[in-house]
């Protein structure tokens, strides 16, 4: 118990900060920057807003554009997805390996069979699982979710942006000069970032988009990756083990005299061993009642 190695429960912890630490890479920061990957997924925004502009209420952001962006960044998550439960059913398989063959060292045909029997289970179960992950991706694409928790983080990325803003124009402006001045200065390039990131034109409304799907990919990311986790850890922890051992006991209890036995041969260079180990302990027993009975002679 003390290797990691023979321990399910911490490799899947593993898998897991892995499938969180992917799907975080995967977060668009949408911004007026240098990067080109960036800048472009902004871009595309933008012309996508103008294609479906005029369909929407007026102050309100297109439904349409806001659906198909979720449902692209949703299409990114499924690989990683897929790479978590690949990598979960791999752990299964070596944490059983190890162990049938830390207990079984000794009967290769028993090893043998235990692990053909876990292989075929966790063939079906790769393939359930991945109907259950296919099942929480698909539903992630219809976006949803409560209005407050939404409003809650929109207005966090808009601090965010505030601050980020207010601090760059204070160290452009500095502290030097008439106050009245820098105020003045303050004011104009806060009234210009405002126009720019809440007015009510295309930029606007493009900036509004980028926040809202930035808000909704924080809320949707983390109930994927807590719903897949509980997902696979439900199937593997509670499903796999009680199949598992529902199928040794079948398989055992329809098992004749002859294949027990032709199970429990042990394997030849083990006996061989324990035949080379008892011939010493006898050599050494018959060397421990020479050496008593040449001391009882001397006495």
């Amino acid at each position: 118990a003390r290797e990691h190695s023979l321990r399910l429960h911490f490799l899947l912890q593993q898998a897991f900060q892995s499938l969180q630490n992917n799907i975080s890479a995967l977060r668009p920061a949408y911004s007026s920057s240098s990067n080109a990957a960036i800048q472009s997924c902004f871009d595309r925004l933008g012309e996508d807003m103008k294609t479906q502009r005029g369909r929407e209420l007026p102050g309100f952001v297109s439904s349409q554009v806001f659906a198909g962006f979720i449902m692209d960044l949703v299409e990114g998550w499924r690989g990683v997805v897929d790479d978590c439960r690949v990598e979960v059913i791999r752990c299964a398989r070596d944490v059983s390996s190890r162990i049938s063959a830390s207990l079984m060292s000794g009967y290769p045909e028993l090893h043998s069979l235990i692990l053909k029997i876990t292989s075929s289970l966790l063939e079906s179960t790769s393939d359930h699982l991945d109907s259950q992950l296919e099942a929480l991706l698909q539903r992630e694409q219809d976006p949803f979710t409560s209005q407050e928790v939404l409003l809650q983080l929109v207005n966090n990325i808009r601090c965010s942006s505030f601050d980020s803003v207010l601090r760059s124009v204070l160290d452009e402006v500095g502290d030097k000069g008439d106050m009245l001045a820098v105020r003045e200065m303050v004011k104009i390039r806060l009234g210009e970032w405002y126009m720019t990131r809440h007015g009510v034109n295309s930029t606007g409304n493009q900036q509004e988009m980028a926040t809202l799907i930035q808000a909704y990919w924080d809320i949707a990311s983390r109930r994927l990756v807590d719903n897949v986790c509980m997902c696979v850890e439900n199937e593997l922890s509670q499903h796999l083990m009680s199949e598992l051992d529902s199928r040794c006991m079948l398989f055992g209890v329809a098992l004749e005299d002859e294949n027990i036995q032709e199970l429990m041969c042990e394997d030849p260079a083990v006996s061989k061993k324990r035949e080379a180990l008892r011939a010493r302990m006898d050599m050494i027993r018959r060397s421990l009642d020479a050496i008593q009975t040449a001391c009882a002679k001397r006495s």
